[in-house]
Order: structure tokens, then sequence, then C-alpha cells
């Protein structure tokens, strides 16, 4: 027999406040026991100043117990402002650009994706785009069709923000040869 629960801030979290599921391996035939906790935003806020809401998984059966690690519970969230949207500007074609971009604050961190006139931008199906580490779009050799509105795009658990659009353009400054 093995018996699990959590205990969260050093006390023992009631069996009725958690979900239990078992199962066996499907390979092995062992026993599985999976447990879920559901913690609300009033009991990691009610916390007073600075300490946070700590959880950890205790399973115990005859030889023995073992914990997991302990895991801090925040409240996800995602400001509304970005801390810098892209910009309008105008580019020669094949040239290289950036459209930067800097995400509202949030917790979890927020993931960062583009849009170009409302359709989502796909670095892996068109290798010009590129998106940093830091969240920028690098187009390497800017076209005349990569012209449009750009926004980017902060999402995460908690919410998800687009910035106001900013218009690329992109011209041909290339000079004609006479011929004679």
């Amino acid at each position: 027999m093995i018996i699990v629960y959590f205990k969260c801030n050093g006390g023992v979290v009631p069996n009725k406040r958690q979900t239990f599921k078992s199962s066996t391996h499907e390979n092995t035939g062992a026993p599985i026991t999976e447990v879920q906790l559901n913690v609300t935003r009033e009991e990691v806020q009610e916390l007073p100043g600075s300490e946070k809401y700590r959880c950890e998984c205790v399973a115990w059966n005859k030889r023995g117990a073992k914990r997991s690690q302990t895991a801090i519970v925040e409240v996800a969230y995602l400001k509304k402002y970005f801390e810098q949207s892209p910009y309008t500007k105008s580019v020669e074609m094949d040239s290289q650009t950036e459209l930067r971009c800097i995400p509202p604050d949030g917790i979890p961190m927020p993931v960062i994706s583009w849009v170009r006139d409302g359709r989502t931008i796909d670095p892996k199906r068109d290798p010009n785009y590129i998106i940093t580490a830091d969240g920028h779009l690098l187009i390497a050799q800017t076209r005349l069709s990569d012209m449009g509105n750009y926004s980017c795009v902060a999402e995460n658990i908690a919410s998800r923000r687009v910035s106001e659009p900013a218009l690329l353009t992109v011209y041909d400054d290339g000079f004609c040869e006479q011929t004679q």
C-alpha cells in the first residue's frame, strides 16, 4: 500500500482538497498513484509579506517515505503594456532589418511570437524570419512581399497581449541603366 499527499507551507493538505487517480504501469503492471492539488489565488496571496507559498509531494510505503523537490507557487500574470513595441520603418529591399519588441512583465515569462497583417509568422516555414531569444524579429533579406503591419504577441497562461502594429515599408532603390 502507498500513501501520497501534499504538504504546503508546513501543513498536510486535507485529502478532500486533493484529486487521486490510480492506474497500473502498462509494461510492468506496477501500481501508479497520481495526486493533484489545485491551489487558489487567495491561498497564495494571503501569506504575509514576501513569504512564498511552498508545496511538496510526499509518498510513503512500507519501505519509507520520499519527498519531491519543494515547488514555489506564484500567481500568474501578464501586465498590459509592452516595455517597447515595434516601430514603423522603411527599409531597402534585400537589406536585413530588425523589429524590436520588449514584452510586458509576467509570470511565467511570456512567450513571444509575431504576426504580419493578422497572420502568425512561422520561422520554421519561412527561414527568412528569425525570432531572437529576446523576442525581436529579424528579417534576413527584406523582400517587397514583407511589407505590412507587424505586431508582437506576448502570451503566458495568464493572458495574451498584442502590441500596436508597426508598418514595414520596403522600397527598391535600384537604379535604371540607360541602354544605347
